[in-house]
């Protein structure tokens, strides 16, 4: 597949927007359950603040994920490879993001992923010790809840940011295809069923759809992007 309509695709499809693919859903869900299920309980707040971290890293993984996506944009045509599904550990996520470009709230984000970290960290070591039930430990515990709000309420105000600059810069066929190439082969590609794995039915049949347009209409100057724009905005709050 020729990497102008690979680009075109993730345009297309919100999920590579943040990196989460196919777990935003579930994030979404799994967000309102903790939630719901915050209380006085060690245990429970302990579950929640183990939960609310492995949130945080996926974040992380956004935001990396959108670094990396912003460069390939603002460097096409050149072509920049993007680390989409290499591994990191929490630590080089946040190490990733501090070298991440600038975006509203950046250092007060990484300060609080930072402390959110120190302090689950710091409860989980103590946990097979006598006084790890103690109140200090239960009151500590209690802060997790507004500390993960907080960073994702930075998270959702950066990507969304992200969302609106590409559907404003980013959104016409014609910065992409080229008027003397044949993407007919594309165009096979993108009817194969393995590709469903990786990008959305509806962002297929829209690239689909634009390709044809610009290659055997001459529509140059349609926004591949109109009519996902509402479905596909970010949800989580």
């Amino acid at each position: 597949m020729e990497y102008e309509v690979e680009l075109m695709l993730k345009v297309a499809d919100m999920n590579f927007y943040y990196g989460i693919r196919s777990n935003l859903t579930s994030l979404i869900k799994l967000q309102d359950e903790v939630d719901k299920r915050f209380n006085e309980d060690f245990f429970d707040l302990l579950s929640a603040t183990l939960l609310y971290h492995q949130i945080i890293e996926i974040l992380l993984e956004s935001l990396v994920s959108i670094n990396e996506f912003n460069s390939q944009l603002n460097l096409f045509p050149q072509k920049v490879n993007q680390n989409h599904f290499r591994r990191r550990s929490f630590y080089q996520l946040i190490q990733q993001v501090k070298k991440c470009y600038e975006f509203e709230r950046k250092n007060e984000f990484i300060a609080l992923v930072e402390e959110f970290n120190q302090k689950r960290n710091r409860i989980v070591h103590r946990i097979l010790k006598e006084d790890v039930i103690k109140e200090k430990s239960i009151n500590e515990l209690k802060d997790i809840k507004n500390m993960y709000h907080c960073i994702q309420k930075i998270y959702q105000d950066t990507a969304t940011s992200f969302f609106d600059y590409v559907d404003a810069n980013f959104t016409n066929t014609s910065m992409y295809l080229k008027l003397d190439k044949d993407y007919s082969r594309n165009l096979d590609f993108l009817s194969n069923n393995n590709i469903r794995d990786k990008y959305s039915q509806e962002a297929i049949e829209v690239v689909k759809n634009q390709i044809y347009e610009y290659q055997f209409r001459g529509n140059h100057k349609v926004s591949f992007r109109a009519g996902l724009l509402n479905s596909l905005r970010p949800e989580i709050e």
